[in-house]
């Protein structure tokens, strides 16, 4: 009888050098270790299935054709945290890559991403679930942090990908992550046009629109995933406070542009950081109940440059 824990899963991610050619991620250097079970967050399917169920054949569609286009959605919810060594690439760094974001290297010192609107990187991700090996070429996504008062943050990234080799039986190889361990969201000095809130969560989404688009010429009819267009929001959700102190009412209406920063963490090393420079529009205020206190949820449309920062 079949016996596969759920847990015995992983993923592989590496940069591809060329968009859509397998960059063979390895188990020593290539892990991105995951909070969320990959069974339940895979997704494969056929872009194309040519079902035939319209032909002629009485009330019973036609035999089926043999289907085409097939492509893998991945969820990977990765513990936000560094890579212990300020100025080294956190392990998820070939997911924020292939999520439309330029990677920026100061030795010893820092490693920055930030969106940009050519050249965009693509990832080989290579999942392991359920004692099989499925393998994704050309991955492009979009990615969300969330931050929770007291908790680890989590960053998830919704990955796209083609699927090009066939699905295999394979045992789970031994995979070597970076050994930080994440921190809580505490002392996360955040602040907004200047204001302090009491912070009860933040969302940082990156808001990435990805097209798939189809090539006939394509080995499975499928040319690439492509990113169209980049929407990113701050969602703070804090407790209000005396208007005099920080009116969110006033900014909307008078279109002020906000500031934002966070850090999470605070040993060098294991530090990621929001960095939103004049470039947050509020779009909505909304009252919420915060344990039977006021509180508001208020979501800022970045509409400049902004950075993700790991030291």
């Amino acid at each position: 009888m079949p016996n596969t824990p759920l847990r015995l899963d992983a993923i592989l991610a590496k940069e591809e050098s060329t968009y859509g050619t397998d960059a063979a991620p390895v188990a020593a250097t290539d892990g991105v270790r995951v909070t969320e079970r990959v069974w339940s967050t895979f997704t494969p399917s056929f872009v194309f299935p040519n079902a035939r169920e319209d032909v002629g054949n009485g009330l019973i569609a036609g035999v089926p054709a043999a289907p085409k286009g097939r492509i893998g959605v991945i969820d990977i919810a990765w513990e936000a945290r560094g890579s212990g060594t300020a100025g080294t690439a956190p392990e998820a760094g070939p997911l924020f890559v292939a999520c439309g974001m330029s990677e920026t290297i100061v030795a010893v010192t820092s490693v920055t991403y930030a969106p940009i609107d050519t050249g965009h990187g693509s990832a080989t991700v290579w999942a392991y679930a359920g004692g099989k090996l499925f393998k994704l070429v050309g991955c492009r996504g979009t990615w969300t942090w969330e931050v929770r008062a007291g908790l680890l943050g989590i960053v998830r990234f919704n990955m796209q990908g083609i699927i090009t080799a066939e699905v295999t039986e394979v045992a789970m190889p031994a995979v070597t992550y970076q050994a930080q361990i994440p921190e809580a969201a505490v002392g996360l000095g955040l602040a907004v046009g200047g204001w302090s809130p009491d912070v009860i969560q933040s969302d940082t989404a990156l808001g990435n629109t990805v097209s798939r688009l189809d090539d006939g010429n394509a080995a499975d009819g499928v040319g690439l995933f492509a990113i169209t267009k980049t929407e990113p929001t701050f969602v703070l959700n804090a407790r209000e406070v005396a208007l005099a102190t920080y009116d969110p009412y006033a900014i909307w209406k008078a279109r002020t542009v906000q500031d934002a920063d966070q850090t999470l963490g605070a040993t060098a090393g294991n530090l990621m950081a929001l960095d939103v420079n004049a470039g947050g529009y509020i779009t909505n205020v909304a009252p919420i109940d915060d344990n039977e206190h006021a509180a508001w949820s208020i979501t800022y449309d970045i509409r400049n440059a902004f950075s993700v920062i790991f030291t």
